[in-house]
């Protein structure tokens, strides 16, 4: 399973994958910068389209009862990517030194419209 602070612009979700494959495919797709891939360990329903983090507490019963995440799949992905347009962005939030300026200000940006509200 993977997943990355990336999102589906669309949805604004966060992408879950758990093909590396369909992973380094969405990863390509995103404006490049300093990234890696990690492993995580999830609980996941037996169609593998919902999964629960697993966190350090390892208390399941207080796992189970969070919000799982929807995975996406091989053909959500072709769906979003038919029209030609690029559907995934990076997370708003994420500083680094290898943002754009643009990139930087959308980030100022969402954290001031989130300490408003």
């Amino acid at each position: 399973m993977g997943y990355f602070p990336a999102i589906i612009t669309k949805e604004d979700r966060v992408i879950v994958v758990l093909e590396k494959d369909l992973l380094e495919t969405v990863w390509k797709m995103l404006l490049p910068r300093c990234s890696h891939v990690d492993e995580g360990l999830v609980y996941a329903n037996s169609e593998g389209t919902l999964v629960f983090p697993v966190g350090g507490e390892g208390d399941i019963a207080k796992l189970l009862s969070g919000t799982p995440m929807p995975v996406l799949t091989q053909d959500q992905f072709e769906q979003l990517t038919a029209s030609g347009k690029k559907p995934f962005k990076w997370a708003s939030g994420l500083v680094g030194d290898d943002m754009s300026s643009s990139e930087f200000e959308e980030t100022l940006r969402a954290a001031v419209e989130q300490c408003e509200t």
